[in-house]
């Protein structure tokens, strides 16, 4: 049907073709999300496992044409069509490893699905769109729990796609308001990449990816402390309009969960830029409170009351990274 759609085989007016195309990526996406074997208890939880996909299905989903469709449908649509699109694209992405006959068959696989990010990814298609937004850093998130890093470094612009990969999630992360409950993904990605490099020669696949990847990681750690702190000032002088991210707890625990193993693949200068933020701090802020206890309210710098609570907040947050 979706093909048909594509190719105006179906005669049918713009409403019908948008309510026909949402009802069939439904159906995709519920036949891709079907619990074949019976391992998935919580239907509830956004997080995607193997899906163990029938052999028989294995024509249709090692057929390039079949991601290109879903790809296109993507670019070209609206949601909630388009984000049902990259829906089935994330759970094509998880099908278990034994559908492939071979490795050369998943590599070329792969490779596809590489392609297909890396231009989503230069042309910001559809990324404009909030629950477009969330399937792909979704898919981002997934794509290195259900392949070893050992096959995306061998797989043909894997570094291109490193560079764009570390060039979004740095932008999603400044535009914290607007990304605070898919942040988590991307941060997934880049812990999950760090904790493979342990089992990955730095002689394999594409040259250099190794220190790639470092200098990515300590880029995104360092603009998500920057950013964090910045939103403390942002929140408060928003005066209720915008959400504090510290006061979402799920968000919150889901970032926590995954700096650490980003922090550990690069400790000495992870620890030196949360100093080198920590210490300027916490000498205003001891200057600001020894000032409040030794002079009236009266005689204090304006905003006093607002600029302990930005401190406090800033401190909150490197507080958080510490102890994570």
């Amino acid at each position: 049907t979706l093909k048909q759609l594509q190719t105006r085989a179906i005669t049918a007016d713009h409403r019908q073709e948008v309510i026909l195309g949402e009802q069939a990526l439904s159906l995709t996406v519920r036949c891709l999300n079907f619990d074949f074997i019976g391992t998935n208890p919580d239907e509830s939880t956004e997080d995607v496992g193997t899906i163990q996909a029938p052999t028989n299905w294995r024509p249709v989903l090692q057929d390039p044409g079949t991601t290109e469709l879903l790809l296109d449908f993507y670019a070209n649509t609206e949601p909630p069509r388009s984000n049902k699109a990259m829906e089935a694209v994330i759970l094509i992405c998880s099908v278990r490893r034994s559908l492939f006959p071979s490795d050369k068959e998943r590599e070329a696989f792969l490779g596809r699905i590489m392609a297909g990010i890396r231009e989503l990814l230069k042309n910001q298609t559809g990324l404009q769109h909030q629950d477009n937004y969330h399937q792909f850093c979704r898919l981002l998130g997934r794509l290195k729990a259900n392949y070893q890093l050992s096959e995306l470094v061998k797989t043909e612009g894997y570094l291109d796609w490193l560079d764009l990969a570390a060039s979004f999630t740095t932008q999603s992360i400044r535009n914290w308001q607007y990304s605070t409950n898919s942040i988590h993904y991307l941060l997934a990605l880049w812990g999950r990449l760090v904790a493979a490099v342990p089992y990955v020669r730095p002689d394999s696949g594409a040259k250099g990816h190794v220190q790639a990847l470092e200098n990515h990681v300590l880029n995104v750690i360092e603009c998500y402390v920057e950013s964090m702190l910045g939103s403390v000032e942002t929140v408060l002088r928003s005066d209720g309009a915008l959400e504090d991210p510290l006061e979402d707890d799920g968000s919150l625990m889901e970032q926590m969960d995954r700096l650490p193993t980003i922090c550990r693949f690069q400790y000495n200068s992870v620890a030196t830029i949360i100093l080198a933020k920590f210490d300027p701090l916490m000498e205003k802020y001891r200057e600001l409170m020894s000032h409040l206890m030794t002079s009236s309210t009266e005689s204090a710098p304006p905003n006093v009351a607002q600029q302990v609570n930005i401190l406090e907040g800033q401190l909150t947050w490197l507080t958080y990274v510490c102890g994570a």
